[in-house]
């Protein structure tokens, strides 16, 4: 597993990306709303521009996800899959679980455990 770059810090969450094999896993921990927003959005598009079949998320450590947050993640869900990219979220806490599952978009934002 090599890592892509250090942790870093956007807003109240940390981001942190990883290659496994042809994928690359982005974990993040702590809050993903308007003052993370735009960091987290950066990351997840180098993410799916480095990787060659798919990006995993790992939101296990997200404690907080709002209405951006939710918008960030279907817009690089989009993006991936135009691209023929996987996109799966793995290890979704139970406040991004709920959020994701009172949206509807659990089709297009599959939560993989």
């Amino acid at each position: 597993m090599a890592i892509l770059d250090r942790e870093r810090k956007a807003g109240g969450l940390v981001v942190h990306l990883e290659q496994e094999g042809e994928r690359v896993v982005v974990r993040a921990w702590g809050e993903l709303d308007a003052t993370s927003a735009t960091g987290f959005e950066t990351k997840l598009r180098e993410a799916i521009q480095a990787s060659s079949s798919g990006v995993y998320v790992d939101l296990g450590g997200v404690t907080f996800i709002d209405s951006i947050g939710l918008r960030i993640l279907i817009a690089a869900a989009t993006l991936s899959h135009a691209g023929w990219r996987e996109f799966s979220l793995v290890r979704a806490s139970v406040q991004v679980r709920q959020v994701i599952e009172a949206s509807g978009v659990e089709d297009l934002l599959p939560l993989v455990d």
